[in-house]
C-alpha cells in the first residue's frame, strides 16, 4: 500500500517502492486530469489573444481556437503521459533488461508528473500577467510586434524557467519511479529518465534563449 501523497516528494523512493507493488493507475491518472485542467485553463487568455489577432474574415474560427485550445491542453496531458511512459518502458527494456508490466511504468510516470501542476499554475498567472502588461492590438496589423514584446517580457521567461526546473524535478522523481517499476539501478534508471527528458530540456532551453 501507498504510504501517502506526501511521500512522493519528502521520500520518493520509498514511495515509488510501494508504487512498484501497485501499480494501480487512479492516482497518477487523477493528476494527469488535473495537469490537463491547469493546461486547459492556462491556455484560455493565450486564445483570447488569438481571437483578437485574427483578421475580420477569419473571426468565425474564434470559437474553435477556445475549443482547440482547452481540448488541446486537457488531452494534451494524457498524450504527454502515455509517450514519456512508451520510451521509459522500451529504453529500460532495449538496454538495461528492465523487468515488469507496462501498467506499472506509466503509474509511476504519472506520478512523476505532479510538480508539472504547480509550475503549470504558476506558469498560467505568469502569462497573464504578461499578457496584461503588453498593448493587444486590435487586428492581425501589429501582431509581430506583440509576439516580439511577449517573447522579451520579464513575466514569460520567469515562465520558461519555472519549465526548466519543473522538467528537472519530474526527471528527479522519475529517476526513482523507473528504478522500482523495472527493477534496474538507479544509475540505469537515471539514462533511461535522461533520454526523453533530456531531449524536452533542450526543446526548452532553446525556446528560453
Amino acid at each position: 500500500m501507498v504510504t501517502g501523497p506526501t511521500d512522493l516528494f519528502a521520500d520518493p523512493g520509498r514511495f515509488f517502492e510501494d508504487v512498484a507493488e501497485d501499480d494501480g493507475l487512479r492516482g497518477p491518472a487523477l493528476v494527469v486530469g488535473f495537469l490537463g485542467i491547469v493546461s486547459a485553463a492556462g491556455g484560455i487568455p493565450v486564445a483570447e489573444v488569438t481571437a483578437t489577432l485574427l483578421p475580420p474574415e477569419a473571426s468565425a474560427f474564434a470559437g474553435f481556437t477556445y475549443v482547440t485550445t482547452v481540448v488541446g491542453g486537457f488531452v494534451g496531458a494524457f498524450v504527454v503521459w502515455l509517450v514519456y511512459a512508451v520510451v521509459f518502458h522500451l529504453v529500460s527494456s532495449l538496454a538495461f533488461d528492465g523487468d515488469g508490466p507496462f501498467a506499472r511504468t506509466l503509474a509511476v510516470t504519472g506520478w512523476g508528473l505532479a510538480p508539472a501542476v504547480p509550475v503549470g499554475i504558476l506558469s498560467g498567472f505568469l502569462t497573464y500577467l504578461a499578457l496584461r502588461s503588453t498593448p493587444i492590438p486590435s487586428g492581425p496589423e501589429g501582431a509581430m510586434a506583440f509576439l516580439a514584446q511577449m517573447q522579451n517580457s520579464p513575466y514569460v521567461l520567469a515562465a520558461g524557467v519555472l519549465g526548466v526546473l519543473g522538467l528537472l524535478w519530474q526527471a528527479y522523481l522519475w529517476t526513482y519511479g523507473v528504478k522500482h517499476a523495472r527493477g534496474v539501478e538507479l544509475r540505469d534508471a537515471a539514462i533511461t529518465v535522461a533520454i526523453p527528458a533530456g531531449i524536452a530540456l533542450v526543446w526548452r532551453l532553446y525556446n528560453l534563449v
